[in-house]
This record gives C-alpha cells, sequence and structure tokens, in this order.
C-alpha cells in the first residue's frame, strides 16, 4: 500500500491545470501523432522545399515532413497535427540534425518523389526541372508534453 500511495504522489505531480485546455484542442489524428511522438522520444522531421529556376513551388510539400510518422495518415494531416502540438506548447521543433538519419534519403522518399511526379504533370510546370532542398529538423515532447503524455496517454 505504501509504494502504491508513493505511486499516486509522484504520479499526481506532474498533473496540470491545463490539461483539459489541451484536451479540448487535440484532434484524433493530434492524439495519434502525439502518441507516436512520444513512443520514439526523437523524431526526424525536415522541410523540403521544391523549387524550379530561382522560385518556390508553394504547398508542394507538407510544412512539416516527417516519414518517421507514417500511420497510415496523409503527410499533410501529420504536419497538421505536428503543427497544433507545437501551438499548445507539448512539443518543440529544432533545426538541428538527428545523428542517425539520413535526411539526404528523404529525396528518394515515395512520397517526395509521387509529390514531385505531381508537379511536373502540372501544366503550369510541365517541362521544368524540379529541385529539393531539405531543411534537417528534430521533434521532440517538451517537459510540459511528457508530463501531459504521462497522465493523459495509455501506454497501449
Amino acid at each position: 500500500m505504501y509504494f502504491l500511495t508513493l505511486w499516486i504522489h509522484s504520479k499526481s505531480n506532474l498533473v496540470h491545470p491545463s490539461f483539459a485546455d489541451v484536451i479540448k484542442n487535440l484532434s484524433p489524428n493530434d492524439a495519434i501523432v502525439l502518441k507516436e511522438i512520444k513512443k520514439q522520444s526523437q523524431i526526424p522531421a525536415a522541410k523540403i522545399l521544391m523549387k524550379y529556376e530561382d522560385r518556390i513551388i508553394v504547398d508542394a510539400m507538407p510544412s512539416i515532413f516527417s516519414p518517421s510518422i507514417e500511420l497510415e495518415l496523409d503527410p499533410f494531416y501529420v504536419s497538421l497535427s505536428v503543427q497544433n502540438l507545437i501551438r499548445l506548447g507539448i512539443v518543440n521543433y529544432y533545426n538541428v540534425d538527428v545523428i542517425y538519419y539520413d535526411y539526404n534519403g528523404l529525396s528518394e522518399h515515395l512520397f517526395v518523389k509521387k509529390r514531385i511526379k505531381e508537379v511536373q504533370d502540372h501544366p503550369s510546370y510541365n517541362g521544368k526541372e524540379i529541385t529539393i532542398s531539405v531543411s534537417n529538423w528534430l521533434i521532440e515532447l517538451n517537459d510540459f508534453g511528457k508530463a501531459f503524455s504521462a497522465i493523459c496517454l495509455s501506454d497501449n
């Protein structure tokens, strides 16, 4: 009984009154993405820009592309969820490299190739050489997000 009391007390120190507001602002996809971020700890992500000549092609790729969070969700929906989790103060998004991750390999990712093909097939860009640039990023839970996840997310 003593250990149960200690465990309950240690968990209660993590509870924050604003957790209720966070829950009200989470979509089902946000919860799925948050659970995956909690599971993986540090998640490589990228800002991928498609260009032709000296112009950027707007909306060709999600603002935050993270193939490590596929979960059978459209990458644009994953980006939307990550952006909401950032807005809610649960996760941080850093412009740094994850040492073990091959950011250069993102240009060969199936989704990236598909999006390049869709852009090339568009009449505005037909025949133009499309290039990409990749900015390396990292997504991770901050302390508030770790406490929120420990209290509000199940482990299964």
